[in-house]
């Protein structure tokens, strides 16, 4: 069984990989899964999307029962305001985040967690984007480059999932120098907040945001 410590914050990157397709994939995790995960992997219209889905839902079962010494069928989830998933008992606090290629999971014991992977994608890191997301200290840094525009992308993205109220926060109400919050006092207090910036493969850009007010020690598994 896995240790947690209260200070530590464990990051979980997997490649996403099915070499026999969907239904292989499936035939094995299914043991994981819930009838409801099974059925909405079912529905996605494209193969890529039902095998990024049902690894990373059963990857997220597995890492969490490794902490808990359960079998990954037996946990029970609700979904909070704005759909943010939680096990029923809180035993643990995750987030989950997946694209093309990679998943991504953050276990604390009970802070407030936040995770986001991105494939850099030199297409979408267009300045139409940029100008709707990023604020106007960040364009000025920003010198389009691709991996510079996802580490930032990503440290949002952790951010607002670790609040938990999705993008009704608005992107260019809030901005980074590094990884260092940079908001108005009345937005919120950045220094209630650690965060993590990571290159999750050469082609992956990751972050990961926790309520902390001290310290964290990260810890990365991959």
């Amino acid at each position: 069984m896995k240790r947690l410590h209260d200070d530590e914050v464990h990051l979980h990157l997997a490649a996403v990989t099915a070499p026999r397709g969907f239904e292989a994939l499936l035939a094995g995790a299914r043991a994981h899964l819930s009838e409801a995960e099974v059925a909405a992997a079912l529905r996605f219209r494209f193969e890529r999307h039902r095998i990024l889905y049902a690894f990373a839902h059963s990857f997220l079962r597995v890492t969490l029962a490794s902490y808990l010494d359960v079998a990954p069928a037996s946990l029970a989830f609700e979904q909070l305001e704005h759909g943010r998933p939680e096990l029923a008992d809180r035993a643990l606090r995750f987030n989950l985040s997946h694209t093309e290629g990679m998943v991504m999971v953050g276990v604390t014991p009970r802070a407030d967690i936040g995770v986001d992977v991105e494939r850099i994608d030199a297409e979408r890191a267009d300045e139409a984007l940029a100008r709707r997301v990023f604020t106007p200290d960040e364009l000025r840094d920003w010198r389009g480059d691709a991996e510079w525009f996802f580490d930032h992308w990503t440290l949002k993205e952790s951010y607002m999932k670790a609040r938990g109220v999705g993008l009704s926060l608005g992107l260019q109400s809030f901005g980074f120098d590094g990884t260092q919050l940079v908001c108005e006092p009345s937005f919120d207090a950045p220094a209630r907040w650690q965060f993590l910036s990571l290159a999750a493969s050469p082609s992956h850009r990751a972050a990961a945001c926790v309520a902390s007010a001290g310290p964290v020690r990260w810890r990365l598994f991959s």
